[in-house]
């Protein structure tokens, strides 16, 4: 599935792990933007519809459910807003966890909890304040990358 992205998002171009997550099941989250002090990418809903109409190798359909972002007024970055990078699903799976973002916006990140707890049912859900990560445009996904070993 080929997702457009954002060739006006400053950092990354609209780096997918930032808005979007594969769970177990077919299950896809979505981050959706709906905050009145800030206007959405215009590309997040032709991704979420894009992503409603695909399937699976063997055609089947994904879940789709969508999270909302936090909202703009509670964000804690420093600096460029553009370069803020608020996302709860650019987030780690580890061994029974799954480790993302918290961002002072109490409501959305209880319900992105439960939304990531819902998709990885047995794991515990660990938010972290990630805003000097968040500042520089990252997150958690973005920091747990696999490293290449380079042999002396």
């Amino acid at each position: 599935i080929w997702l457009e992205g954002d060739p006006c998002e400053p950092i990354t171009s609209g780096h997918t792990d930032g808005y979007v997550m594969c769970a177990p099941d077919r299950t896809v989250l979505v981050e959706r933007m709906d905050d009145e002090d800030c206007e959405p990418p215009f590309w997040r809903e032709h991704d979420i519809a894009m992503l409603e109409d695909a399937s699976d190798a063997d055609d089947r359909a994904f879940a789709i459910r969508t999270v909302q972002a936090p909202r703009q007024r509670f964000w804690r970055g420093k600096g460029d807003p553009d370069h803020f990078a608020p996302c709860y699903l650019n987030a780690y799976v580890a061994n029974g966890a799954v480790i993302a973002g918290r961002y002072h916006d109490q409501e959305r990140d209880a319900a992105a909890q439960d939304a990531l707890a819902a998709a990885f049912p047995g794991r515990d859900v660990v938010q972290l304040k990630i805003d000097a990560i968040a500042n520089a445009g990252g997150g958690i996904h973005c920091l747990t990358q696999s490293m290449p070993f380079l042999a002396n």
